[in-house]
């Protein structure tokens, strides 16, 4: 089931129809507190979302949601072209983040979130890759463990918890433990905040942000 969160009537329908005609369960929300009382009810698969809703900041719906099942994708859906309404957004957990003005790429893209993937619009993942412009003039002493490291690669990669147990041959219980160490000493809250400082610190390479998830 997919979760729709859009408050403008007309588009809220266009898009379901869209996604129902290609074989989406979907259950819709105008608001930002209809959207988490639906999230709690039955947690979707994914979650479709726009920012600009009428009672509860989008970010801060995002934020809720990751803090209740950070399993769930979150996608961002939105007008919102503001460098630092992307960034908060995708900070507060949205692993993509879509303008409506590449509706076309929606349904690669859920198919790429559903996959493990961050689909981004071409403009916003330029945004994103610039931020790991800003490295430290000189190399920090490591913060991760070898292990710490190859979770977050393949975090950054883009696979979910289930394929990095896979892919590492370990239990599930033991990457979950190796990511909150992950986020405690790269002092993230997010997958997007500990990629980004894992690059800026140079515990991961660049390269393996948002590379093709290898199984």
């Amino acid at each position: 089931m997919l979760l729709l969160v859009e408050d403008d009537a007309a588009t809220r329908g266009a898009i379901q129809s869209l996604l129902e005609a290609s074989g989406y369960a979907v259950r819709s929300a105008a608001s930002g507190r209809l959207a988490l009382q639906a999230f709690r009810q039955k947690a979707p698969q994914v979650v479709l979302l726009d920012l600009g809703l009428p009672d509860i900041d989008g970010a801060e719906v995002v934020r809720s949601m990751q803090a209740e099942n950070v399993e769930v994708p979150v996608i961002v859906l939105s007008v919102v072209t503001s460098e630092s309404r992307i960034l908060e957004a995708l900070r507060a957990g949205a692993l993509g983040y879509l303008l409506k003005e590449d509706l076309g790429r929606l349904l690669p893209a859920l198919a790429e979130a559903l996959d493990g993937g961050a689909p981004m619009s071409p403009s916003v993942a330029r945004l994103v890759l610039g931020q790991l412009h800003r490295r430290p003039s000189q190399p920090a002493p490591s913060l991760l463990t070898s292990r710490e490291r190859e979770v977050l690669e393949r975090l950054a990669s883009g696979l979910s918890y289930e394929q990095i147990a896979l892919t590492l041959q370990v239990a599930l219980n033991t990457v979950r433990t190796h990511v909150r160490s992950i986020y405690r000493k790269l002092d993230s809250a997010t997958r997007l905040e500990a990629v980004l400082a894992g690059v800026k610190l140079g515990e991961i390479d660049r390269c393996w942000l948002f590379a093709e998830p290898e199984l």
